[in-house]
């Protein structure tokens, strides 16, 4: 059964902008052809206060909201069973885990972010992250010390939400340029050893 805060109805997709019945905007439809013309559903997002939201603007929360250092931000917006795709551990808690290690190694930085694409239940990110590099407890530092060195990181997050959490991840980072910038890459040949 759908809920009526879901469906729009309409003859033909215009392509501008659409609203429920309950008068909340609606970016992304599904047509399913019905009799007497079409249902446009929409994928339900709920905040947590009860009104719908797009998933990109969960993932816009989760930007801002990490930005200013938000200690709830992951229990809010991220499914406690998240599947990873990225390496490293999984679930709500494997990411916490992984922002923390981040934040060890490069400290109080900041992040700008340069894209966000949204379609349907995925939203692609596209950002960079900066901090000084202090330690070197993540896996792909872990032979290198800490330089004191300013860096930028970038990557692209795709991220899938379903009932207002995220729940699935994947990651592209640009770690040679990282350690490049830490004078880790290229390494040295045996020859300068």
């Amino acid at each position: 059964m759908v809920d009526a805060d879901t469906v729009n109805l309409r003859r033909s997709p215009s392509g501008s902008r659409n609203r429920s019945r309950s008068g909340i905007l609606s970016r992304r439809l599904i047509a399913i052809p019905g009799i007497t013309g079409e249902v446009w559903l929409r994928c339900p997002v709920r905040g947590n206060d009860g009104r719908m939201r797009e998933p990109r603007a969960l993932i816009e929360e989760l930007f801002r909201r990490q930005r200013a250092a938000d200690e709830r931000v992951l229990d809010d917006l991220v499914a406690e069973d998240m599947v990873n795709h990225a390496a490293g551990p999984q679930g709500r808690d494997g990411l916490r885990q992984i922002l923390d290690t981040i934040h060890d190694d490069l400290g109080d930085g900041d992040m700008e972010q340069h894209h966000l694409i949204a379609d349907g239940e995925f939203v692609v990110q596209h950002l960079t992250l900066r901090g000084v590099h202090q330690a070197s407890s993540m896996p792909l530092l872990a032979a290198t010390e800490p330089t004191g060195v300013e860096v930028s990181w970038e990557f692209i997050h795709i991220w899938r939400v379903v009932d207002d959490r995220i729940v699935e991840h994947w990651a592209c980072r640009d770690d040679l340029g990282l350690l490049h910038q830490i004078g880790a890459w290229p390494p040295a040949s045996k020859e300068t050893q």
